[in-house]
């Protein structure tokens, strides 16, 4: 019995290809969604603990300045000494450009190392050459030196603080303990070769330490500190990740929200699909029941059918979810200003995806099959089943309030921080879910609304498509529920995102008003990494005639309030001028307050430490810990937020900041086509980078336009898949029409006007899930502004659009009156005589 029923599965699938087309593409979209997501994100953070853990080695400790900059290398033989130290290793470690020639650059980190303490942090395998025993010269990992084609012997020149220096590959490495560096590469070199060419000379940027064996981490932790001087501290490598994890966590949120979304409306679509399956199938069931078939077998018989497309659809959608993570991966690449691999590929994300992928089948399957393990052959005698005419049950509304209510209590706990902001997704999918299940409640009003205008321009035609939409009211309440997800989450989802976007437009368009912009490479927007500009550049820019102000700017790492920041150190020589996207402060004050050692603080920072204007911020720095008082609070999206900013002349003297990663220049606008002559001839000459301020915008734009691109193909591929369902559903209803549409055509009724009754079937179900799913999207875009802040810290606007909701009402319409025109065809071809006697 069970083989036989297994044939009469895969028959039954293969009758229906186009609704079993929508069932695979409903499985494909929510798993694809979730491993496109999960590796996207888990490369990326994978990708930067590699650099971190890559220039850590071994090491479980280190000592570093507060304020980020380097220190007297003095103090390593007073770290090697501390008890339970067994190696301690000096390192200089500077981003920097590898030029290869013509106009190729690669963006890589110069680790400046101790050759024979190093040993005990990395270990390598030395594949070609040698190991900076002696002499001048640099050392690359093998497999990032093949890819651009270098082997040993080759030169190669770097930009340094002191110009551009030129040095010999004199080894090839394999690493043995971590992997190759993804982040960009990596380049070795000689401690002292490194501080001359940083301009660091007799200083280190860190000390890494290798505990012994039978040591405790804190404990040695607590000796080392115990001897450092004031403005040093010691501390784990992994807290540099801090500004990644900050960096990621919008974007991650915001991915995640997506997915949760897809996966809601992949399994109403499919327990659409199975519905509609089950309700055609009824004949065919209840003979099944007839000749002996239990009702557990006919249940497992839909519940296979639906893990057998979960098993498909999970294995195309991994296909379609690798493509997905590779462009998403992209996005990041572009969007953080880093060069991240392809993909990391790990088990994590495709044991969700078999999770999900069978997971919504089943849930997606289990009412269907509920429903066909009850029909008996009675059931068979009805035109449509007595469970599609029932009325609105209460228990779903119940069930409905409930879910909504539990929903707005979650939502309402995690925006005052009584639960943790990772479940931000689950309150907004859980209302979506308590809507959907309150439609029955209002769906015969709705209809008649809907209907009323519509009666004066086709009276017949719209009473006909009112009374079927109304007789088939689970059918009907189920496809426009699929309708109103479509609309709701493409709404909520797309106003939010586009909130984000105007907020990074104001910002960028606030803080990015200068002429030019002169740097080695675009910063690492995680981590703020840019390599030094030559000392000599600076000097030689001051005598570019029609350059009216020049500014110097320099991201530093340090420490405030607890948490990992960036101090963004410029010289705010304008009190005209606005230099940041400020929310809080007095404009007018803020360039003289910074002057006089006041700092301004990224909206993130403050949202994480609780402070605001007025109020005073520990900074650690060379001196020890001083409190400065915050004068303004503005939106950055840099590094995560968590940035700091403070006048060059304060950091040179607490946190000993020197060297510059970009030049801002103001150019006399009669003179603004000279000016950028001369710029161009001297970045050639010292191998730098030239940006206008049209450049800068143009590129922060490509890269806006290319998230709203997506956002609006995410849009219409959800209401081009609910549109399938009004296929479903239509289909349906025009099988369960025929001998009535017959009767109707043999009465003088003509084709146009059957292809009019099925089309107002679609417009009135469009109108009916459309329409208010387009105002709860609103709410849903509302909700995820006040639940964006927490989880962010940025405070973004909310806008209402009234031209987006109406072009996306229109376009969704437009979708699901193109899908119903197949069943109309359908059902205006139908031979007369053949609908007379169609059961």
């Amino acid at each position: 019995m069970t083989s036989a029923l297994w044939k009469y599965s895969v028959r039954a699938i293969r009758k229906r290809p186009g609704r079993a087309l929508l069932t695979l593409l409903s499985v494909v979209i929510g798993v694809a969604a979730v491993v496109s997501v999960s590796i996207a994100t888990s490369t990326t953070q994978q990708a930067y603990r590699e650099m971190f853990a890559n220039v850590s080695g071994r090491a479980s400790l280190e000592v570093v300045a507060n304020g980020g900059g380097s220190f007297d290398q003095q103090i390593l033989d007073t770290v090697a000494q501390a008890p339970g130290v067994e190696t301690a290793a000096p390192i200089v470690q500077r981003p920097t450009i590898m030029y290869l020639g013509g106009d190729r650059r690669v963006k890589l980190v110069a680790l400046g190392i101790d050759p024979q303490r190093d040993r005990a942090v990395r270990r390598y395998e030395l594949l070609r050459g040698s190991f900076l025993e002696e002499g001048k010269g640099v050392v690359l990992e093998a497999d990032f030196a093949g890819t651009l084609g270098i082997d040993v012997g080759r030169e190669v020149k770097f930009l340094t603080r002191r110009g551009m220096q030129r040095m010999p590959v004199v080894g090839l490495l394999g690493a043995k303990d971590a992997g190759s560096l993804r982040l960009g590469g990596l380049v070795l070199m000689r401690l002292d070769a490194a501080q001359h060419m940083f301009g660091v000379d007799g200083e280190l940027d860190a000390i890494q330490v290798v505990v012994s064996a039978d040591a405790e981490n804190e404990t040695v932790r607590d000796a080392i500190a115990r001897r450092l001087p004031v403005g040093l501290d010691v501390r784990r490598p992994a807290a540099r990740s801090q500004l990644v994890e900050e960096t990621l966590r919008s974007s991650n949120q915001g991915l995640k929200m997506a997915t949760a979304f897809s996966l809601l409306l992949a399994a109403f679509i499919i327990l659409n699909t199975f519905l509609m399956n089950v309700g055609e199938r009824r004949l065919q069931f209840a003979m099944l029941r007839a000749v002996g078939a239990t009702r557990r077998q006919i249940a497992w018989l839909v519940i296979r059918e639906c893990l057998l497309m979960g098993a498909i659809g999970t294995a195309l959608g991994i296909l379609v979810g690798l493509f997905g993570a590779y462009l998403l991966t992209r996005a990041l690449n572009e969007l953080l200003q880093v060069s991240l691999p392809s993909t990391i590929l790990t088990a994590g994300p495709f044991l969700l995806a078999a999770l999900f992928g069978f997971g919504l089948s089943f849930v997606g399957g289990a009412v269907p099959a509920w429903r066909a393990s009850r029909l008996t052959p009675l059931e068979a005698l009805g035109a449509v089943a007595s469970d599609d005419m029932e009325g609105v049950s209460y228990k779903s509304i119940a069930a409905g309030v409930l879910i909504t209510l539990t929903s707005v209590v979650l939502l309402a706990a995690t925006m005052v921080g009584w639960l943790p902001v990772g479940i931000g997704p689950v309150p907004g999918v859980l209302l979506l879910i308590g809507l959907v299940f309150l439609l029955p409640l209002g769906l015969d009003r709705l209809t008649r609304w809907v209907a009323w205008p519509l009666r004066p321009v086709l009276g017949a035609e719209t009473r006909l498509a009112e009374r079927q939409v109304l007789r088939h009211r689970a059918r009907s309440t189920l496809t426009v529920g699929v309708l109103f997800l479509a609309a709701a989450t493409g709404i909520g989802l797309g106003n939010a995102i586009l909130d984000n976007v105007q907020d990074i437009r104001d910002w960028y368009h606030q803080t990015v008003s200068a002429d030019f912009f002169i740097r080695a490479m675009m910063p690492d927007m995680a981590t703020g990494m840019s390599a030094d500009l030559p000392e000599e550049l600076g000097e030689e820019l001051r005598q570019v005639p029609g350059i009216t102000n020049l500014d110097a700017s320099r991201f530093v790492r340090a420490k405030a309030a607890g948490q990992s920041v960036v101090i963004i150190v410029r010289q705010f020589t304008g009190p005209e001028r606005m230099y940041f996207d400020l929310e809080e402060g007095k404009p007018q004050e803020i360039c003289r307050r910074l002057q006089e050692g006041d700092v301004v603080i990224a909206t993130v920072l403050a949202q994480r430490t609780g402070l605001g204007v007025g109020d005073a911020i520990p900074i650690e720095t060379r001196e020890g810990t001083r409190t400065l008082r915050i004068a303004g609070l503005a939106d950055e999206y840099l590094v995560g937020g968590l940035a700091v900013y403070m006048h060059r002349d304060i950091a040179e003297r607490l946190l000993g900041v020197s060297g510059v990663d970009a030049y801002i220049v103001e150019a006399d606008p009669s003179r603004v086509g000279e000016v950028k002559r001369s710029l161009q001839s001297l970045v050639e000459k010292h191998g730098a980078l030239l940006h206008s301020l049209s450049d800068i915008r143009n590129m922060i734009d490509g890269i806006v336009s290319r998230i709203e691109g997506a956002l609006w193909g995410v849009l219409v591929l959800g209401f081009v898949v609910a549109a399938i369902g009004v296929v479903n559903t239509l289909t349906m209803n025009v099988l369960e029409q025929i001998r009535e549409l017959g009767l109707l055509r043999i009465v003088a009724m003509t084709r146009r006007q059957v292809r009019r009754t099925i089309l107002m079937q679609a417009v009135l179900m469009g109108m009916i899930g459309l329409v208010p799913g387009t105002i709860a999207g609103v709410g849903v875009a509302y909700l995820l502004y006040l639940a964006t802040a927490p989880v962010t810290g940025h405070s973004v606007e909310f806008i209402f659009r009234p031209a987006m909701l109406a072009g996306s009402l229109l376009t969704a319409m437009a979708i699901v009156i193109a899908a119903a025109w197949i069943p109309a065809a359908r059902a205006a071809r139908l031979n007369v005589s053949e609908a007379l006697h169609y059961q």
